[in-house]
């Protein structure tokens, strides 16, 4: 989808300020390994919450927190 992310940049900056591809296109990789890196975080956290969820029985999962934000 790299294509299209660069016309709508061109499209949003105008052709005065059109990105060179060599130079953005290595930003948007990098960005879109994060957030799959993120996804992946995510769905660990999810599952080790599982799982102490199982650990703890029924009665125990509504209490089970975790602190938000680092």
């Amino acid at each position: 989808d790299s294509p299209l992310i660069l016309e709508k940049l061109r499209w949003e900056s105008g052709p005065a300020s059109t990105p060179n591809p060599e130079e953005v296109i290595p930003i948007l990789e990098k960005a879109q390994w994060e957030i799959e890196d993120c996804e992946n975080q995510i769905k660990t956290l999810e599952s080790r919450k599982e799982s102490l969820r199982l650990i703890r029985g029924p009665s125990a999962g509504s209490a089970l927190t975790f602190p938000q934000g680092s």
